[in-house]
């Protein structure tokens, strides 16, 4: 069965296409798109419609374009678990 990621940067182009416009000026897609963005959801779509939580429910992130075709994407599941900083250069906690 061949899945298909759906692309992030394809959802957030569609929501872009709400914005109202200057009169008489139309901006590119790539004018719209650019900014910061809050993830809605990830997942990989089957041809037959059945979609699959790769990153598992409630997964969050941001995805940030500018104006020079730089991009970025952060993508954290929901039930990851935070891990301890080890820095061994560090003085222990309560000592001077």
């Amino acid at each position: 069965m061949k899945l298909f990621t759906t692309p992030i940067m394809t959802t957030m182009a569609f929501l872009c296409l709400g914005i109202p416009h200057a009169h008489g000026q139309q901006k590119t897609l790539k004018e719209l798109i650019v900014g910061t963005w809050v993830l809605d959801s990830v997942y990989d779509q089957t041809q037959d419609g059945k979609k699959n939580d790769t990153w598992g429910p409630g997964v969050k992130g941001i995805a940030i374009f500018d104006a020079t075709d730089c991009m970025s994407v952060q993508i954290i599941a929901a039930d990851r678990r935070s891990s301890k900083i080890v820095c061994d250069s560090a003085p222990e906690r309560g000592t001077k």
